[in-house]
């Protein structure tokens, strides 16, 4: 039996335990084909993106008075279902991780109340999210380097800030199984500034002065100087897929003119 935390809220404050029926270590390959009369097999068009994972599990009750489960109902009811939207999913057995899950399909209370026993349903996104806790930040000035000594000591993949007044090489080790988009939050001021890695490049260049951040989110295609919608100021080989982190190491360049800013990288290591 393991316990589970969800939204926030942990199954044993109701005395719930859960037994996992189906949390599947792979979520599903989206299958795009075509099957061409007079041909064997198929032509396959997979863009290689995932399907939803499905995560099924059996929630047992562990207490010894069912009316006091009875007189929670509607808490449990409210705790568990998607009204509010989706919510992080952490199992005990793997504290470190968490799932973005939402609750569709009914859940059997009665039989909880019953036989002390029901299945639910989480429909999750397709990766599990190293659980990076906020507020962890180290400031560098040359070369960034994340090993497992610095993993360890932070426990945190995000909110990592280097000064840029010259061109600075940094390393960045993504220790998740699957690529991932970082965002980047530059401060300070530089007539441009461009992002490197390998032969691609994302160089925005439109001067900024003062203190203003410019936000590139890589996950969400996004390019903002506050709130002020920026993407045309985006240009470079990057352009169509921005920034992508594979697993292991990567090595970027923060390179432009006129510089005196700092360039905090978050990204949050995903696994299959």
């Amino acid at each position: 039996m393991i316990g589970f935390t969800y939204g926030g809220i942990s199954s044993r404050t109701y005395n719930i335990v859960a037994k996992s029926i189906n949390r599947p270590i792979l979520p599903v390959l989206r299958k795009r084909e075509l099957v061409v009369p007079g041909r064997h097999g198929s032509y396959d068009f997979s863009d290689n993106t995932f399907e939803k994972r499905i995560i099924e599990i059996e929630l047992r009750y562990i207490g010894t008075n069912f009316a006091e489960l009875r007189t929670r109902a509607r808490q449990i009811a409210y705790w568990l279902s998607g009204f509010s939207g989706t919510k992080n999913l952490i199992f005990s057995d793997e504290p470190d991780k968490q799932y973005i899950a939402k609750i569709y399909s009914e859940i059997g209370l009665a039989n909880l109340f019953k036989v002390g026993e029901c299945k639910v349903q989480f429909e999750c996104e397709p990766f599990a999210y190293y659980l990076a806790s906020t507020g962890e930040q180290q400031t560098w000035s040359s070369i960034l380097t994340w090993d497992n000594d610095y993993l360890a000591w932070f426990g945190s993949f995000s909110g990592y800030t280097l000064d840029v007044t010259a061109n600075v090489t940094a390393t960045f080790t993504n220790y998740g199984t699957f690529n991932v988009r970082p965002t980047f939050r530059i401060t300070g001021s530089f007539t441009d500034f461009t992002i490197t890695q390998g032969t691609a490049t994302l160089t925005y260049t439109e001067a900024i002065t003062g203190s203003q951040t410019l936000t590139i989110d890589c996950e969400n295609y996004t390019v903002a100087l506050g709130t002020t919608n920026k993407m045309t100021e985006i240009s470079g080989t990057a352009t169509a897929e921005f920034i992508e982190l594979a697993t292991g190491s990567n090595t970027l360049i923060f390179s432009g003119t006129s510089m005196n800013a700092s360039v905090t990288v978050d990204f949050t290591a995903r696994y299959l």
